[in-house]
C-alpha cells in the first residue's frame, strides 16, 4: 500500500475542496489484498452552507451516472444466470428496436449512436418523455465503429431488465442492494422520507434535494437505467468491491469479462460499463477503471492490486458549470496508477 500517497492524496483533495469543487464530500480506499486490512477514509465539509449538516460517511449523495454499473451488475447477473448473453439482440425485447442488430454488448459499451439529445426530447415530450423513448425512437440497424457516450443506451438497458425480471426497475434495484448488504443505498424517487441527502442544485425557484439530479430519470419517476440511485461513500466503495470480489458472478472470469478495453480506438477505453478514462482527460487511465457522476461522485478500481477507490460530493451545488472536481478526479485516478509500479 503506497501510504505516502495516500497521504498525498488527501491533502491534494482538501486544497481542491477548500477551493471550490464542493461544499463537502467524502473519500474511502478500500484495499482487498492480503497486504493491507484497513480502509482510509477523509471527509470534508457540509451539505451546503456552513450553516448546514456536516458531511460523515453515512451521507447519502445522488451519484448520478453512476447508476449505470448498477444496471451493468444486474445485466451481469442475468448473464450468469444463463437469461442473457452480451450477443442478445435487442430488439428481443425492445419492440421499436424493430430490425436494428444491435446487441446489449453493444449498449453496454456505448456503440450505438441513437444522436439524440434528450432535453429537447423533454422539452418537446414532457411527461410523455418514456412513451417516446420506448415506442417512438428508431434506434440505428448496427453498431458504430467508435464509442458515443450517451445515456439512452442504459435507459434500454434498463428497460431489459424490466422485462425479464418482470417488475419494476425500482424493485430490481432495492432487491439487489438487500441481497448486498448496500443499506445506506437509496433510490430518487418522489419519496423524499426515505433519506436525507446533500441538495445537488439551485435554480428557477427550487431546490433539488432527496430526489434525482437527472431529468430524464426525473420523468421515469426518479430512477432509470442511467441515473437515480443514491449512496454514502461506505456504500459505494461495498459496491465497488463486489467487481472485485467476483460477487457478482460464480464464474471465475469477471475480471477479464468486465476489465478490458473493448473499444478499437486505443484512446477510448470502454469496458463493460466500466470506463478507464475520466471526464476532463484525454487518454486512458492504464490499469484503472471508474465510472464519474455529474454530480462529482466518482467510483474507481484497480483490479490487478484489488484496490476500490470511493468519492462523493453535490459539485452541481456551485452551479453546472463548476469543473473544479475533474482535478480531484484526475488525482485518484493518478493515485491508483501508482499500483502499476
Amino acid at each position: 500500500m503506497p501510504r505516502e500517497a495516500t497521504k498525498n492524496l488527501i491533502e491534494n483533495i482538501s486544497k481542491e475542496m477548500e477551493e471550490g469543487a464542493s461544499p463537502g464530500g467524502a473519500l474511502i480506499v478500500r484495499c482487498l489484498g492480503d497486504n493491507f486490512k484497513e480502509s482510509t477514509k477523509f471527509q470534508w465539509g457540509f451539505f451546503a452552507e456552513h450553516s448546514s449538516p456536516r458531511v460523515n460517511f453515512k451521507t447519502i449523495y445522488d451519484i448520478a451516472s453512476i447508476t449505470k454499473l448498477y444496471t451493468t451488475a444486474l445485466i451481469i447477473e442475468l448473464l450468469d444466470r444463463k437469461q442473457l448473453s452480451l450477443n442478445t439482440v435487442c430488439a428481443e425485447f425492445l419492440l421499436n428496436f424493430g430490425d436494428s442488430q444491435l446487441t446489449l454488448f453493444d449498449l453496454l459499451t456505448h456503440r450505438a449512436k441513437f444522436g439524440l439529445k434528450l432535453s429537447e426530447v423533454r422539452a418537446q415530450y414532457g411527461e410523455d418523455f418514456p412513451s417516446f423513448i420506448f415506442d417512438e425512437v428508431k434506434p440505428p440497424k448496427s453498431p458504430t465503429e467508435g464509442v458515443f457516450y450517451e445515456n439512452i443506451n442504459f435507459i434500454y438497458l434498463g428497460r431489459v431488465i424490466e422485462i425479464i425480471l418482470n417488475k419494476p426497475l425500482a424493485s430490481c434495484f432495492t432487491s439487489f442492494f438487500e441481497r448486498n448488504g448496500l443499506q445506506n443505498t437509496y433510490l430518487g424517487t418522489s419519496n423524499q422520507k426515505d433519506f436525507y441527502s446533500p441538495p445537488t442544485e439551485k435554480g428557477e425557484g427550487m431546490i433539488v434535494q432527496n430526489i434525482t439530479h437527472d431529468e430524464s430519470a426525473r420523468l421515469f419517476g426518479g430512477i432509470a437505467g442511467n441515473a437515480g440511485i443514491f449512496a454514502s461513500v461506505e456504500d459505494l466503495v461495498r459496491f465497488g468491491s463486489l467487481w472485485l470480489e467476483l460477487t457478482l458472478s460464480s464464474g471465475k472470469d469477471l475480471k477479464n469479462l468486465v476489465f478490458k478495453n473493448y473499444s478499437k480506438d486505443p484512446l477510448l477505453g470502454q469496458g463493460l460499463g466500466w470506463w478507464c478514462r475520466i471526464p476532463g482527460r484525454e487518454g486512458i487511465t492504464e490499469g484503472v477503471f471508474s465510472h464519474s457522476g455529474y454530480t462529482g461522485c466518482l467510483l474507481a478500481v484497480h483490479p490487478k492490486s484489488s484496490v476500490v477507490v470511493g468519492f462523493t460530493c453535490n459539485r452541481t451545488w456551485f452551479g453546472r458549470g463548476n469543473t473544479k472536481h475533474y482535478k480531484i478526479w484526475e488525482l485518484i485516478v493518478d493515485y491508483l496508477q501508482t499500483y502499476n509500479e
